[in-house]
Protein backbone atom coordinates (compact mmCIF):
# COMPACT_ATOMS: atom_id res chain seq x y z
CA UNK A 1 0.00 0.00 0.00
CA UNK A 2 1.56 3.17 -1.11
CA UNK A 3 2.39 6.08 1.66
CA UNK A 4 -0.86 8.53 1.52
CA UNK A 5 0.39 12.28 1.09
CA UNK A 6 -0.54 14.80 2.52
CA UNK A 7 0.08 18.69 3.19
CA UNK A 8 -1.35 20.45 6.01
CA UNK A 9 -1.09 24.06 6.78
CA UNK A 10 -2.11 24.60 10.95
CA UNK A 11 -3.62 27.56 12.21
CA UNK A 12 -2.95 27.62 15.99
CA UNK A 13 -4.87 30.18 18.28
CA UNK A 14 -2.86 31.56 21.49
CA UNK A 15 -4.37 32.29 24.38
CA UNK A 16 -2.65 33.58 27.51
CA UNK A 17 -1.85 30.98 29.68
CA UNK A 18 1.39 31.93 33.15
CA UNK A 19 4.36 31.32 30.85
CA UNK A 20 5.52 30.50 27.79
CA UNK A 21 8.28 28.71 28.80
CA UNK A 22 9.48 26.23 26.15
CA UNK A 23 9.67 22.74 27.53
CA UNK A 24 12.62 20.02 25.82
CA UNK A 25 10.87 17.28 23.41
CA UNK A 26 11.43 13.92 25.56
CA UNK A 27 9.28 11.50 23.97
CA UNK A 28 8.42 8.13 25.97
CA UNK A 29 10.71 5.90 23.72
CA UNK A 30 12.76 6.52 21.20
CA UNK A 31 15.20 4.86 18.34
CA UNK A 32 18.17 6.81 16.81
CA UNK A 33 20.68 4.66 14.99
CA UNK A 34 23.80 6.01 13.38
CA UNK A 35 23.98 3.17 10.28
CA UNK A 36 27.03 2.38 9.23
CA UNK A 37 29.08 3.84 12.31
CA UNK A 38 31.60 1.92 14.59
CA UNK A 39 30.48 4.06 17.92
CA UNK A 40 28.36 6.46 19.21
CA UNK A 41 27.80 9.13 17.04
CA UNK A 42 26.03 12.70 19.33
CA UNK A 43 24.79 15.23 17.56
CA UNK A 44 25.54 18.43 19.68
CA UNK A 45 23.36 20.68 17.47
CA UNK A 46 20.58 19.17 18.31
CA UNK A 47 18.51 20.95 21.14
CA UNK A 48 18.27 18.82 23.49
CA UNK A 49 21.66 16.83 22.08
CA UNK A 50 20.95 13.22 21.09
CA UNK A 51 22.93 10.30 20.81
CA UNK A 52 22.98 7.79 17.86
CA UNK A 53 23.63 4.31 18.32
CA UNK A 54 25.35 2.37 15.82
CA UNK A 55 22.68 0.41 13.72
CA UNK A 56 24.45 -3.81 14.19
CA UNK A 57 22.08 -4.96 16.36
CA UNK A 58 18.78 -4.20 14.62
CA UNK A 59 20.21 -5.20 10.87
CA UNK A 60 19.23 -8.03 8.90
CA UNK A 61 20.46 -9.54 5.28
CA UNK A 62 23.78 -8.28 3.59
CA UNK A 63 25.08 -5.73 3.55
CA UNK A 64 28.13 -2.91 4.51
CA UNK A 65 29.50 0.10 5.95
CA UNK A 66 30.45 2.96 3.90
CA UNK A 67 32.67 5.45 5.15
CA UNK A 68 32.47 9.50 4.54
CA UNK A 69 35.89 10.64 2.66
CA UNK A 70 35.08 13.86 3.61
CA UNK A 71 36.62 14.89 6.99
CA UNK A 72 33.63 17.54 7.78
CA UNK A 73 30.46 16.45 6.07
CA UNK A 74 27.66 18.39 7.39
CA UNK A 75 26.49 16.36 9.94
CA UNK A 76 28.37 13.64 12.37
CA UNK A 77 25.58 11.28 11.27
CA UNK A 78 26.86 11.83 7.46
CA UNK A 79 30.16 10.22 8.16
CA UNK A 80 29.04 7.37 7.41
CA UNK A 81 26.41 4.82 6.04
CA UNK A 82 24.86 1.43 5.69
CA UNK A 83 24.84 0.33 1.92
CA UNK A 84 24.16 -2.89 0.14
CA UNK A 85 23.62 -4.61 -3.52
CA UNK A 86 21.01 -6.31 -2.62
CA UNK A 87 17.95 -5.88 0.12
CA UNK A 88 18.53 -5.38 3.88
CA UNK A 89 16.22 -4.30 6.68
CA UNK A 90 15.64 -3.05 10.53
CA UNK A 91 13.75 -4.37 13.08
CA UNK A 92 13.05 -1.20 15.61
CA UNK A 93 11.87 -2.23 18.53
CA UNK A 94 10.99 0.03 21.57
CA UNK A 95 8.69 -0.61 24.62
CA UNK A 96 5.53 -1.97 24.07
CA UNK A 97 3.97 -0.80 27.05
CA UNK A 98 4.80 2.66 25.99
CA UNK A 99 2.74 2.09 22.83
CA UNK A 100 0.14 0.22 24.31
CA UNK A 101 -2.58 0.00 21.47
CA UNK A 102 -2.91 0.96 17.85
CA UNK A 103 -3.76 5.03 18.24
CA UNK A 104 -0.04 5.85 18.77
CA UNK A 105 1.72 7.71 16.18
CA UNK A 106 5.00 7.17 14.73
CA UNK A 107 7.78 9.71 12.88
CA UNK A 108 10.01 8.08 11.36
CA UNK A 109 12.74 10.21 9.57
CA UNK A 110 15.36 8.71 7.04
CA UNK A 111 18.24 10.59 6.43
CA UNK A 112 20.46 10.59 3.18
CA UNK A 113 23.38 12.02 2.19
CA UNK A 114 25.31 10.30 -0.70
CA UNK A 115 28.90 10.22 -1.58
CA UNK A 116 31.67 8.28 -3.12
CA UNK A 117 34.25 6.04 -1.38
CA UNK A 118 36.53 3.22 -1.63
CA UNK A 119 33.58 0.95 -0.83
CA UNK A 120 31.20 2.20 -3.61
CA UNK A 121 29.69 5.10 -4.92
CA UNK A 122 26.19 6.38 -3.58
CA UNK A 123 25.76 8.85 -5.61
CA UNK A 124 24.17 6.55 -8.23
CA UNK A 125 22.09 4.44 -5.37
CA UNK A 126 18.73 3.66 -6.55
CA UNK A 127 16.46 2.06 -4.15
CA UNK A 128 13.39 1.37 -2.43
CA UNK A 129 12.05 1.92 0.77
CA UNK A 130 8.91 0.01 2.75
CA UNK A 131 8.00 -0.14 6.35
CA UNK A 132 5.90 -2.90 8.39
CA UNK A 133 5.32 -4.61 4.75
CA UNK A 134 2.74 -3.00 3.78
CA UNK A 135 4.05 0.58 3.60
CA UNK A 136 5.72 2.02 0.27
CA UNK A 137 7.37 5.05 1.59
CA UNK A 138 9.71 5.60 -1.26
CA UNK A 139 9.45 4.31 -4.87
CA UNK A 140 11.88 2.14 -6.76
CA UNK A 141 14.42 4.62 -8.37
CA UNK A 142 14.26 6.79 -5.54
CA UNK A 143 18.03 8.87 -5.48
CA UNK A 144 18.54 11.27 -2.95
CA UNK A 145 20.18 14.76 -4.32
CA UNK A 146 23.82 15.31 -3.71
CA UNK A 147 23.46 17.74 -0.82
CA UNK A 148 21.25 15.13 0.85
CA UNK A 149 18.26 14.68 2.06
CA UNK A 150 15.12 13.87 5.57
CA UNK A 151 12.29 12.15 4.33
CA UNK A 152 9.98 12.34 7.30
CA UNK A 153 7.05 10.16 7.67
CA UNK A 154 3.92 9.60 10.78
CA UNK A 155 3.31 5.86 10.42
CA UNK A 156 0.47 4.29 12.58
CA UNK A 157 1.82 1.57 15.15
CA UNK A 158 0.43 -1.51 16.00
CA UNK A 159 1.70 -1.40 19.56
CA UNK A 160 3.93 -4.88 18.98
CA UNK A 161 6.87 -2.92 20.33
CA UNK A 162 8.67 -3.24 16.89
CA UNK A 163 9.01 -1.16 13.41
CA UNK A 164 10.18 -3.07 10.25
CA UNK A 165 11.65 -0.71 7.42
CA UNK A 166 13.21 -2.25 4.44
CA UNK A 167 15.93 -0.60 1.75
CA UNK A 168 15.50 -2.50 -1.96
CA UNK A 169 17.99 -1.71 -4.49
CA UNK A 170 17.25 -1.84 -8.05
CA UNK A 171 18.96 -4.40 -9.83
CA UNK A 172 22.69 -4.13 -10.11
CA UNK A 173 22.59 -1.11 -7.97
CA UNK A 174 22.95 0.32 -4.40
CA UNK A 175 20.62 1.20 -1.47
CA UNK A 176 21.86 3.33 1.46
CA UNK A 177 21.00 5.48 4.54
CA UNK A 178 22.57 7.31 6.66
CA UNK A 179 20.76 7.59 10.12
CA UNK A 180 17.05 6.69 10.65
CA UNK A 181 15.08 8.00 14.03
CA UNK A 182 11.94 6.80 15.35
CA UNK A 183 10.02 7.42 18.17
CA UNK A 184 5.97 9.18 19.06
CA UNK A 185 4.56 12.05 18.03
CA UNK A 186 3.16 14.15 20.36
CA UNK A 187 -0.61 14.23 20.40
CA UNK A 188 -1.04 17.81 20.08
CA UNK A 189 0.84 17.49 16.48
CA UNK A 190 -2.26 15.53 15.68
CA UNK A 191 -5.41 15.65 14.59
CA UNK A 192 -8.16 16.70 17.46
CA UNK A 193 -10.99 16.66 15.06
CA UNK A 194 -12.76 14.63 12.54
CA UNK A 195 -11.39 16.04 8.85
CA UNK A 196 -15.18 16.94 7.12
CA UNK A 197 -12.98 18.96 3.91
CA UNK A 198 -11.69 16.16 2.90
CA UNK A 199 -13.43 12.93 1.55
CA UNK A 200 -12.19 10.09 3.74
CA UNK A 201 -13.46 7.07 4.96
CA UNK A 202 -10.39 6.55 7.32
CA UNK A 203 -9.01 8.25 10.57
CA UNK A 204 -5.71 9.60 9.68
CA UNK A 205 -4.08 8.75 12.74
CA UNK A 206 -3.99 5.52 11.05
CA UNK A 207 -2.81 6.34 7.80
CA UNK A 208 0.90 6.90 6.63
CA UNK A 209 1.69 10.49 5.79
CA UNK A 210 4.22 12.29 4.59
CA UNK A 211 5.86 15.91 5.47
CA UNK A 212 6.65 17.39 1.86
CA UNK A 213 6.97 20.73 3.19
CA UNK A 214 7.34 22.75 6.69
CA UNK A 215 7.24 26.78 6.34
CA UNK A 216 8.39 29.44 8.17
CA UNK A 217 6.16 32.08 6.58
CA UNK A 218 7.62 35.21 6.85
CA UNK A 219 10.17 33.97 8.59
CA UNK A 220 14.09 32.78 8.06
CA UNK A 221 15.45 29.37 8.20
CA UNK A 222 14.88 27.29 11.54
CA UNK A 223 17.12 24.83 11.50
CA UNK A 224 16.92 21.79 14.37
CA UNK A 225 19.20 24.15 16.69
CA UNK A 226 16.18 26.43 17.27
CA UNK A 227 13.03 23.57 16.94
CA UNK A 228 11.35 21.77 19.38
CA UNK A 229 11.56 18.57 17.79
CA UNK A 230 14.52 18.70 15.76
CA UNK A 231 12.86 20.02 12.40
CA UNK A 232 13.81 22.61 9.53
CA UNK A 233 11.54 24.88 8.61
CA UNK A 234 12.29 27.04 5.33
CA UNK A 235 11.48 30.24 4.07
CA UNK A 236 8.09 30.59 2.05
CA UNK A 237 9.40 33.24 -0.09
CA UNK A 238 10.60 31.05 -2.97
CA UNK A 239 7.03 29.50 -2.66
CA UNK A 240 5.27 32.45 -3.06
CA UNK A 241 2.67 33.40 -6.09
CA UNK A 242 4.26 36.54 -8.35
CA UNK A 243 0.85 37.86 -7.33
CA UNK A 244 0.47 37.43 -3.82
CA UNK A 245 0.18 40.99 -2.07
CA UNK A 246 1.20 41.04 1.48
CA UNK A 247 3.53 42.47 4.16
CA UNK A 248 5.35 40.66 6.83
CA UNK A 249 4.86 41.54 10.18
CA UNK A 250 6.48 40.02 13.42
CA UNK A 251 5.71 39.87 16.97
CA UNK A 252 8.64 41.20 19.40
CA UNK A 253 6.92 39.85 22.82
CA UNK A 254 7.12 36.36 24.37
CA UNK A 255 4.85 33.60 22.69
CA UNK A 256 2.31 32.02 24.89
CA UNK A 257 0.62 28.93 24.48
CA UNK A 258 -2.63 28.17 25.64
CA UNK A 259 -1.52 24.44 27.49
CA UNK A 260 -4.96 23.02 28.37
CA UNK A 261 -5.97 23.37 24.97
CA UNK A 262 -3.48 21.53 23.62
CA UNK A 263 -0.94 23.78 22.54
CA UNK A 264 2.82 23.45 23.41
CA UNK A 265 6.04 23.98 21.40
CA UNK A 266 5.25 20.92 19.97
CA UNK A 267 2.99 22.10 17.51
CA UNK A 268 5.75 24.25 16.52
CA UNK A 269 8.71 26.83 17.78
CA UNK A 270 8.57 30.34 18.95
CA UNK A 271 10.29 31.55 16.09
CA UNK A 272 7.81 30.32 13.50
CA UNK A 273 4.67 32.31 15.38
CA UNK A 274 7.32 34.88 15.40
CA UNK A 275 6.82 36.15 12.10
CA UNK A 276 3.52 36.32 9.74
CA UNK A 277 2.02 37.17 6.57
CA UNK A 278 -1.01 39.27 5.83
CA UNK A 279 -2.98 40.42 3.16
CA UNK A 280 -2.86 44.46 2.56
CA UNK A 281 -6.18 45.22 1.43
CA UNK A 282 -9.62 42.86 1.74
CA UNK A 283 -9.19 42.63 -2.52
CA UNK A 284 -5.10 41.10 -2.18
CA UNK A 285 -4.54 37.70 -1.76
CA UNK A 286 -1.31 35.53 -0.39
CA UNK A 287 -0.59 32.23 -2.40
CA UNK A 288 1.61 29.89 -2.22
CA UNK A 289 2.77 26.94 -4.85
CA UNK A 290 4.04 23.93 -4.80
CA UNK A 291 5.01 21.24 -7.12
Amino acid sequence: MAAIVLLLFLVVGLMPVSNGQTTPFSPRFSVYLACGAGGNVVVTSDSPQRTFVPDDGELSGKSARFSNPDASPPSPLYAAARAGTSGFSYRLSYAADAAPDDNTTLVLRLHFFPFASQSGDLLSARFSVSAMGRYVLLPPSFSPPRAGVVREFLLPSDGSGEFDVAFTPESGGLAFVNAIELFPAPQELLWKFPLTAVNTDVSPSHQALETLYRLNVGGPTVTPTGDTMWRTWLPDDSYLSPATVSAVASIQGPIIFDRAQGYTQMVAPDAVYKSQRTTSSPTSNETWTFA
